[in-house]
């Protein structure tokens, strides 16, 4: 849990320095604290809003209480002042929980909703009223990647032991987002009458085929390994997820973009 933490607050972190960089003035991110000045029907506002309250508000806090360990082991003189600081944490805990659920719920499905602006410019195989669900579910699964992954790389960098079970769990998690993530979207081209898209001979269907191809084998590799038991092919299978997720993500905005 406490990697979990840690990954997603540098993620997050060094995301939102990048945004400032790719948005190119980022001296005028200041417009965020004048209200009368918001556009209240932009799907970005929400992420402007979400992403760095998530990051600097439950996200910093629930990486307290490592620190509170780490000061309560290597200097005692502290300890009465850390157990105070606990007490204060418990208090409101379950309130940071809840906004941590919240905030990215919310962002990660804007950036799908953005997507429902552009219409009939992304392609069809990819543009559905359910894009801020799929955009969010997808999110999940990829999350659960990007935690695996740390794990075993901070196994192989401090040799630490490997937790087996744990991840042998987050494997039977992931495989199932990602089977009902497969399975809500493929019904979704079904019953709105887009499979015949996919079988068109052109560059839209083969990124398709490649999303479905990647997730599906992450399905397998995922429940194989965890029969198996072996690290090795764990990693391999949150590769493989993490790829078909980034490609789902990715090419409603630019692959499958059609300006």
């Amino acid at each position: 849990l406490r990697t979990a933490m840690l990954t997603s607050f540098l993620a997050y972190a060094s995301g939102l320095m990048l945004l400032g960089v790719d948005v190119g003035r980022p001296w005028n991110f200041y417009w965020i604290f004048t209200p009368w000045r918001w556009n209240l029907h932009s799907p970005l506002l929400e992420v402007a809003l979400c992403m760095p309250v998530y990051a600097m508000v439950p996200l910093l806090l629930e990486n307290v209480p490592p620190v509170l360990d780490w000061v309560h082991d290597k200097h005692p003189q502290y300890r009465t002042w850390v157990a105070g600081a606990e007490k204060i944490m418990l208090r409101f805990y379950p309130w940071i929980v809840g906004l941590a659920y919240i905030l990215p719920a919310m962002h990660q499905s804007s950036l799908g909703a953005l997507m429902l602006l552009a219409g009939d410019r992304v392609h069809p195989l990819w543009q559905t009223p359910w894009l801020p669900l799929l955009y969010l579910w997808a999110a999940a699964f990829m999350g659960f990647a990007c935690v695996a992954g740390t794990l075993l790389f901070c196994s192989l960098v401090w040799k630490r032991p490997i937790d087996i079970d744990i991840l042998v769990e987050m494997n039977r998690i992931t495989a199932a987002l990602i089977g009902s993530w497969l399975i809500f979207r493929l019904a979704d081209i079904v019953f709105s009458g887009k499979l015949a898209l996919a079988f068109q001979w052109n560059t839209f269907s083969g990124l398709f085929w490649v999303e479905l191809l990647f997730l599906g084998t992450a399905v397998f590799m995922l429940l194989d390994s965890s029969k198996r038991r072996d690290a090795r092919l764990i990693f391999h299978g949150h590769v493989v997820a993490a790829v078909g997720g980034m490609l789902y993500r990715w090419d409603p905005t630019t692959l499958a973009f059609q300006p």
